[in-house]
């Protein structure tokens, strides 16, 4: 049975309108969500000083701390700035309910432990209001949890500045974006949150999405790339910390995370084609079409090719699992064929094909 995501959007109305900035300060309110960070807080705050005078205000979303998390905020944080909510326990739903809470135009997300440099954001902000984008995305370098420089894991980012050799930040064409997104799947072309930067009324339209486990940065690229303007900037401007998580995963993990992102993405680009003429008369728009038809068929194939090879007797002695696996792979060649050749126009036939050769099928 297919799976129906509703999306919270309206694409009837205007999209994501660009602020305009204040005189003294960013127009940005920061969000940040907490639940028993102590051991990294006193770290993070001090980061947060170096740009605390730039933002217009400070939205805390506690959930329930009971490590002093709050007063120690309270304490260190000016009070003219700091906003401070008590909400039940929920990833993204605190961060949902930060966002609604924000006045100002741009919202960032400061997950405790991940940190960005003063010039970070005022190179965000500027990306944002000069491009008019909905949301400016950034590689970030890599830490422990004691702070030491790790390698680098490839995401979904760096593949995007291999891609277009953005030297200067630039906009992405709607259509790579959804197309990109689709290529990194389950991994969110959004990269680190606390690498981004967001206008404040794209997600108070659109929420992170909470069906998706730990994917909701995932889920929002999906349904918005095809409405909000994303830009994309080289510099590297923020830490990501890996460290052990203070609430429990265990509720997280989805098992078939495939195909509610593949149905989201079918429902966002229906929405899209439905109020947009200028799009569904767009070349792209039948290989974004194809792309979601043979990445479904592949996993479909890949699911009756599982089954079969737990049966009895050996899979390799059944017709039908190598049917299957002839489909499955004739599917993955086709959606690889469609995707190249979409990439392929903003970036080149050559570069397109380096990117997808190491992608996630």
């Amino acid at each position: 049975m297919a799976i129906r995501i509703a999306l919270r959007v309206s694409l009837s109305g205007p999209g994501c309108m660009p602020p305009a900035a204040s005189k003294d300060r960013l127009p940005i309110s920061v969000v940040v969500p907490t639940l028993n960070v102590m051991p990294m807080l006193p770290e993070h705050v001090a980061g947060m000083r170096d740009w605390l005078d730039l933002v217009e205000e400070v939205v805390v979303v506690d959930s329930e701390s009971t490590d002093g998390t709050r007063e120690y905020l309270e304490q260190h944080i000016d009070q003219g700035q700091l906003r401070f909510f008590s909400r039940p326990r929920g990833l993204y739903q605190a961060w949902n309910y930060g966002i609604d809470q924000v006045r100002a135009p741009y919202t960032y997300i400061s997950t405790v432990g991940d940190t960005i440099s003063r010039e970070g954001l005022q190179h965000l902000h500027a990306v944002a209001a000069g491009l008019d984008a909905g949301v400016v995305i950034s590689p970030p370098r890599f830490i422990d949890e004691a702070g030491r420089p790790i390698a680098t894991p490839v995401w979904p980012i760096h593949r995007l500045l291999r891609l277009f050799s953005a030297d200067q930040p630039r906009l992405l064409e709607r259509w790579a974006a959804f197309g990109l997104g689709l290529t990194t799947m389950p991994q969110a072309i959004l990269g680190s949150s606390a690498s981004n930067l967001y206008r404040s009324d794209c997600l108070k339209r659109s929420h992170f999405p909470l069906e998706f486990g730990m994917a909701g940065d995932t889920a929002w690229g999906v349904a918005n790339a095809l409405r909000v303007p994303v830009a994309m900037t080289g510099r590297v401007i923020s830490d990501f910390r890996f460290h052990e998580k203070s609430y429990n995963v265990a509720p997280f993990p989805i098992d078939d995370m495939q195909e509610r992102l593949e149905s989201l993405a079918g429902d966002a680009l229906d929405e899209a084609l439905a109020g947009d003429a200028r799009l569904r008369s767009a070349p792209e728009t039948g290989l974004l079409q194809a792309m979601l038809e043979q990445r479904r068929a592949a996993r479909l194939h890949r699911i009756e090719l599982s089954a079969i090879r737990r049966k009895a007797p050996p899979w390799y002695l059944r017709s039908a699992a190598w049917r299957a696996l002839a489909q499955r792979n004739r599917a993955r060649r086709e959606y690889r064929r469609y995707a190249l050749q979409l990439l392929a126009r903003s970036c080149g036939r050559t570069r397109a094909w380096s990117a997808l050769r190491n992608m996630k099928r």
